[in-house]
């Protein structure tokens, strides 16, 4: 072996675990270890290599890979390759680095050098810190893969690929962040059926149950029961056929004039007030869509469902343009609309109207003075219990806008209370002529209340049907009204003391004749003095009214104000005006 063979190749500093050959490229499919191997030198022959002695550099010393091959090529190091090509040669990550990765960071260098043909060498720029700047991403997969080798630890390299092998796709491993991780094994999963029946997921569908109730029924014990009922609506309203055409002649007036109006209708509960006045709106509107009166707006209050009397404004605008809003800005809105010139009529009905009696009575006031207006097309229908609520509860200003337009309905008699279960039942043959005509005297006597007559009815078909009987005769009837007379409310009534009966009929006939539920001993002392004078009994003084009312309320038969203990306490029944009528009068 000649000296010069044995000389170094100038630039390269033979370190731990290298190879060196003549033309400075590693064997192919070896890969460096992390034991040290001693050092070889480099011979210019084929075929012929002999160890030589390492020969270590000092540390501060630049280091650079220089090819020793007769036509030397430039070394270029690719700088983002895919934007723009720079001629920046690239040294050695630091001179700590191993002859065999020199080598590697070497051959990468000169297939860099293939893809980029042409480009200077620029030696002058070389330092040791901008070795570390190497792109990652060049053009080539293999190339890719080979500078990141160059650049990663030798505890964290890959071996290197064959060249043989597919280098079309190289992957770089990503680590997930811990919080992500542990994110996905804490997020709990929902199992999912894999089987399918032809394009779609089975689905569980619940089986049929055995016994369950027809929908229609088939027997004449369960149409009656059907037809009894008081959410079921009839085909036609019997025995209000003069209330019927008042109410459909004020509307109809209205509608075709174009102008405002308020009519006020009253009567005891049960007597056909709200159905009534429905039964005449369907039918102008059926009318309005042949075309034989102009088409208007219906809109619906009930004082009970108001959680305050201003929530009335926001439930009118509602209805008439479909969006909700608060109630300041819905009664800005109607005043805009009454107040200007509306295009079309409406129709406002008002039901409970006592529940809307406040302290300012603003509402009612608001609503009332809308249809006093030139151009408003307004009309509204109130309802309410007690035919002198106007005279006895409102204030003048709002009476003076409610006008003198008012309907009464009567309380239903024997005659059309059988009138109308029998229209009910519509022919049906479940029921005997004697029952119904027991059933009409009873309720008729009490209060002429049609609801209370249709729920003793459908009682005893209810009673009937578990017996197997095929018709109601007058026994079941009264076995009916006996349960009535021995349930729970009516029995403690019964078991009160004498003048605690006279109070609770006092409160009933108070409760009767205004139509408010709500009084006050005040308001309950008249006619409790009557009583006891139409009885022969012992006149009562306040406190011992008081006294009685406070033991009435412990008993749950009424409601008491807890805050007041004088006159002007408020009370109000917790049991019907029937319950008192069947334990007391029968």
């Amino acid at each position: 072996m000649s000296k010069a063979d044995k000389t170094p190749i100038k630039g390269v500093t033979p370190g731990k675990g290298a190879r060196i050959s003549s033309s400075m490229t590693p064997t192919k499919g070896t890969t460096p270890s992390k034991s040290p191997a001693k050092p070889q030198a480099v011979s210019s022959s084929e075929g012929e290599d002999e160890p030589a002695k390492p020969s270590r550099t000092p540390r501060a010393r630049k280091v650079y890979a220089v090819s020793s091959s007769e036509d030397e090529d430039e070394i270029t190091t690719p700088s983002r390759i895919s934007k723009a090509r720079k001629s920046k040669v690239s040294p050695l990550k630091s001179p700590k680095d191993s002859p065999a990765r020199s080598l590697r960071h070497r051959d990468q260098i000169k297939k860099t050098d293939r893809y980029a043909p042409g480009v200077p060498a620029a030696h002058s720029n070389l330092t040791p810190r901008r070795s570390a700047r190497i792109s990652m991403s060049p053009s080539t997969p293999s190339l890719r893969q080979k500078v990141l080798m160059a650049n990663t630890p030798r505890s964290s390299l890959p071996p290197l690929k064959d060249e043989d092998e597919s280098e079309d796709e190289f992957v770089t491993p990503s680590k997930a962040p811990k919080s992500a991780k542990k994110k996905l094994e804490m997020t709990p999963t929902t199992p999912s059926s894999s089987r399918k029946v032809g394009h779609g997921f089975l689905s569980p569908v619940v089986a049929d149950r055995e016994g369950r109730a027809p929908s229609t029924p088939s027997s004449a014990l369960g149409i009656a029961r059907a037809q009894l009922q008081v959410s079921t609506l009839p085909t036609s309203l019997p025995c209000r056929e003069k209330e019927f055409n008042d109410i459909k002649s004020f509307i109809s007036r209205k509608i075709q004039d174009g102008t405002g109006g308020c009519m006020y209708i009253s009567g005891v509960p049960g007597t056909g007030k709200t159905a009534t006045v429905h039964t005449v709106v369907k039918t102008l509107q059926k009318m309005a869509e042949d075309g034989k009166i102009t088409s208007f707006d219906f809109v619906e209050v009930n004082g009970l469902r108001m959680t305050e009397p201003r929530q009335a404004y926001v439930r009118i605008w509602q209805i008439l343009s479909k969006n909700k809003v608060t109630a300041d800005q819905a009664l800005k809105h109607l005043e805009t609309k009454f107040l200007g010139k509306p295009k079309r009529c409406t129709v406002l009905l008002v039901d409970e109207l006592d529940y809307l009696c406040n302290r300012r009575q603003d509402v009612i006031y608001n609503i009332l003075d809308w249809t006093t207006k030139r151009y408003s097309k307004f009309s509204v229908l109130t309802i309410a219990n007690t035919m002198d609520l106007p005279e006895r509860t409102l204030k003048g200003k709002v009476t003076s806008r409610m006008g003198l337009t008012r309907l009464v309905f009567q309380p239903y008699t024997y005659q059309q209370l059988e009138e109308i279960v029998l229209n009910r039942l519509d022919g049906c043959k479940a029921f005997h002529a004697d029952a119904v005509q027991l059933v009409a005297r009873k309720v008729a006597a009490v209060s002429g209340d049609a609801r209370r007559a249709l729920d003793i009815c459908r009682r005893s078909t209810e009673i009937l049907e578990l017996e197997g009987r095929p018709a109601v005769s007058v026994l079941d009837i009264q076995k009916v009204l006996t349960q009535i007379f021995a349930g729970s409310r009516v029995q403690a009534i019964k078991n009160c003391s004498l003048m605690a009966k006279l109070v609770l009929r006092a409160i009933r006939d108070e409760v009767l004749r205004t139509g408010v539920e709500e009084t006050t001993v005040a308001y309950i002392h008249p006619q409790l003095v009557s009583i006891c004078a139409l009885e022969g009994k012992r006149e009562l003084t306040v406190t011992d009214i008081l006294r009685i009312c406070s033991n009435l309320a412990d008993s749950g038969l009424i409601f008491a104000e807890k805050e007041r203990k004088d006159i002007n306490r408020k009370i109000s029944l917790n049991i019907s005006t029937d319950d008192i009528h069947y334990a007391i009068d029968c």
